[in-house]
């Protein structure tokens, strides 16, 4: 099932000409897909459409990690371990040469105490750790030495944490993931914040007014979908929210609706004609992560 559900998402990809496409067009009817169908099988060369860059990263004693990428630069690329040990591996973007090895897990007022995202800002030589059992975000430089930190806002907990431009980040709020079924508590829950005190400088509301977690119960079964909620699109964005789809928030700071959900095992897609490279999430009976 996993692997049909998967070609059927490369086929919609296809069909909507989001990988290299130069030139999308208008099409005011809403596009649909039927996620209960059964599709033929086709085979991907990721090369044909992606571009695509291999850098082998140095091994020795000092330098093995599980490979878990955080962020990727101009010039570093950000490693930790799937463990929880703290260590953030530096490598260099070019060569793969190991550079240095940084850690400040700990319980002090200048520690994290989980490294769920990190976030890579070269210009100021400066990394994010967002830290969300802390709900807190520490900024080190790229030598490992603390500059400041800041708090979640209030009543958040941010899970996934980009770079949005010189002086923000953009987040997701993950609180409502906890009220499946309730009505909406707050005006939004995707937002830019400050890169320097964490204040909330941008509101990004998407429209729904009752939550809808991306979970499913049954008895004590418990089954939980990975939903992609901030995902990068050529200096746009795509922000999904199993209560609402998947909106564009644009360069010009625009939210348009790319994705809305319907009844029926159907997904809706509004076509874009804006960007030439895409990523999409959409609901396949799950919300599934492409």
């Amino acid at each position: 099932m996993k692997k049909r559900i998967t070609i059927g998402t490369l086929t919609l990809l296809s069909l909507m000409g989001m990988f290299g496409c130069k030139q999308q067009e208008t099409v005011e009817a809403l596009m649909t897909l039927d996620v209960k169908a059964d599709y033929p099988e086709k085979e991907w060369v990721v090369q044909d459409f992606l571009d695509v860059e291999y850098i082998p990263l140095e091994t020795n004693d000092e330098f093995i990690t599980q490979g878990s990428v955080k962020a990727i630069g101009k010039r570093f690329v950000l490693v930790t371990n799937l463990l929880n040990d703290g260590n953030i591996f530096v490598f260099d973007r070019k060569t793969g040469k190991a550079v240095r090895k940084i850690n400040r897990k700990g319980q002090g007022a200048e520690e994290y105490a989980f490294i769920n995202g990190i976030i890579l800002d070269e210009e100021k030589d400066e990394m994010f750790v967002n830290s969300a059992s802390n709900k807190k975000i520490f900024v080190y430089d790229l030598q490992g030495n603390f500059k400041r930190s800041f708090q979640h806002a209030e009543g958040a907990q941010y899970l996934d944490v980009f770079d949005y431009d010189a002086d923000n980040l953009i987040c997701y709020d993950m609180s409502a993931s906890y009220k499946d079924g309730q009505k909406r508590d707050k005006e939004f829950y995707h937002a830019l914040i400050s890169k320097q005190d964490g204040s909330v400088t941008r509101a990004i509301p998407l429209p729904f007014d009752i939550i809808k977690a991306p979970f499913v119960q049954k008895g004590d079964m418990v089954a939980v979908a990975s939903v992609r909620s901030i995902t990068p699109d050529q200096g746009n964005w795509l922000l999904a929210d199993t209560s609402s789809g998947v909106s564009l928030y644009s360069r010009k700071r625009q939210i348009n609706p790319v994705h809305r959900k319907k009844a029926g095992g159907k997904s809706g897609y509004v076509p874009y004609d804006g960007g030439e490279h895409w990523s999409l999430l959409f609901h396949a009976n799950h919300w599934k992560r492409v």
